[in-house]
């Protein structure tokens, strides 16, 4: 499955990141983001609930869709790693809003690279076990799998073991290749180590820009950054999960950027990617 994490679209959305241009498209409304990415050719878009409400996701989300829905909880601080109780209740009301609609998926994010302590937070990590403990069991009741995003608040070794400390076969992992480089992990190993948990990937090039201070990398059309991509999907693919590749757009700098021709991009370039080439002639 291919397809695109809406944040993509989070300027043409309102959120305008420090260091950004705002945008020169007309502005739109979450539900077309749906729309833009059935155009762009994606088999599902995951939507981020940071951008929307329970009750209109509930009334639109009930019509028939173009493409699959994954619905993607938490940002910007998430869990903030099992210290906000408010957090972890939203989280399961979405969760329970995602099993009314019949997802088979909700993504979900423990902190915030803001939150993520300088010392790595292993105790942070260790206090996250808890909340997702207790969303596991709230998802296996409804038969949907978490996906626990690396939101460069983690590195790829402590959510391999967040995942396998919860010990619940309905927790899973979201790889972020950008967020991966985020937090120091090579972008290779980490997707090595995550890929036996792996449902869901954020598949992102960068530009070798500096990063800004506060977004971090800017991310430019897949294949034309500095990404070693091809090996980072070679160790996805080979973890058996058989992941969603999704196209997420982060930091988009300061100058003027087209979202829509570059998730267009993005997507074909994907589709090529994880299509198996065809059969030649037998010999």
């Amino acid at each position: 499955m291919i397809g695109v994490d809406n944040y993509s679209f989070h300027r043409l959305l309102g959120e305008v990141r420090p260091g950004e241009s705002p945008p020169t498209s007309p502005s739109m409304a979450w539900p077309d983001t749906i729309t833009a990415a059935a155009r762009a050719g994606a088999d599902v878009v995951a939507l981020e609930t940071c951008f929307m409400d329970r009750s209109s996701a509930t009334r639109v989300l009930s019509e028939p869709l173009p493409v699959e829905v994954m619905l993607s909880w938490g940002h910007p601080y998430g869990l903030e790693y099992g210290a906000s109780p408010e957090a972890e209740e939203d989280a399961a009301a979405w969760l329970a809003t995602a099993a009314a609609l019949g997802h088979r998926r909700m993504r979900i994010v423990v902190a915030h690279p803001h939150l993520r302590p300088a010392d790595g937070g292993a105790r942070e990590v260790e206090a996250s076990v808890p909340v997702l403990r207790r969303l596991a069991s709230a998802a296996a009741s409804f038969g949907i799998v978490l996906a626990i995003e690396n939101h460069a608040d983690v590195t790829a070794v402590q959510l391999a073991w967040l995942v396998e400390e919860v010990g619940s076969s309905h927790v899973a992992v979201c790889f972020d290749v950008a967020n991966a480089v985020r937090v120091g992990d090579n972008p290779v190993d980490a997707a090595r180590t995550l890929a036996p948990f792996a449902v869901a990937a954020h598949v992102k090039d960068l530009a070798a820009d500096a990063w800004h201070p506060r977004s971090g990398p800017t991310s430019v059309a897949l294949g034309t950054g500095t990404m070693p991509l091809d090996e980072v999907l070679a160790e996805l693919m080979a973890g058996g999960r058989d992941p969603w590749l999704l196209v997420e757009l982060g930091h988009l700098g300061a100058g003027p950027v087209d979202e829509l021709a570059i998730i267009a991009h993005d997507v074909s370039w994907l589709r090529n990617r994880s299509t198996p080439p065809a059969a030649g002639p037998p010999h």
